[in-house]
């Protein structure tokens, strides 16, 4: 019997959350680095609120590393030899208008009511509307954001956000139209081509 190939970092792993479709699994794991880096070791955001209306319109990238000592799975007799550690989304257009220089966001307190889940999955995207020109984009195009990097510390420094934001922004030039097919016929109609 040959012996098989590892798999790469950015391979996925099965695991008992497989019965699931893949983008699932692929949320599923997204969703805990994401609680575990922001929630939990830098505190920046309560638990309740670390998933926003954005999540179920996003591209999710999760990128899984070997880990060193294989963790024994009950559930399928199996061992799991890789695990996440790293994620970023990719937001479609169009997107919310940011705000002005010198302005922030207020989050909500740690104890606000949580989001029915109706309210955060099935929520239509914002309009699009034309935003300020700056030097660097012309308010009118419609355009893509990357955001909710995050990496394990122990993980951190040995390239895995880079290869992250490389292969999200690989797969956005390789799907040029997916914010496009997600718009309406009316808006089809309103928003500019984005031209990457």
């Amino acid at each position: 019997m040959a012996t098989p190939t590892p798999p790469s970092p950015t391979t996925l792993i099965p695991n008992p959350a497989s019965l699931h479709a893949p983008e699932l699994i692929v949320f599923k794991d997204s969703c805990h680095i994401r609680e575990q880096v922001y929630v939990h070791e830098q505190q920046a955001v309560p638990l309740v609120h670390h998933l926003d209306n954005d999540d179920a319109r996003s591209v999710h990238f999760v990128i899984y590393a070997p880990i060193i000592t294989p963790v024994a799975s009950t559930i399928t007799n199996t061992q799991q030899e890789h695990i996440p550690v790293g994620t970023i989304r990719l937001l479609p257009y169009p997107d919310h208008i940011r705000p002005l220089p010198n302005s922030r966001i207020i989050t909500a307190l740690p104890d606000a009511e949580i989001s029915p889940p109706s309210h955060l999955f099935f929520q239509s995207h914002p309009p699009y509307q034309i935003d300020k020109a700056s030097t660097l984009y012309d308010g009118i195009e419609p355009y893509i954001r990357l955001g909710r990097l995050a990496v394990l510390p122990e993980y951190r420094g040995q390239g895995y956000a880079d290869s992250l934001i490389q292969v999200a922004m690989k797969w956005a030039a390789e799907h040029p139209k997916f914010s496009y097919e997600m718009l309406s016929e009316e808006e089809k109609k309103e928003v500019p081509e984005w031209r990457g």
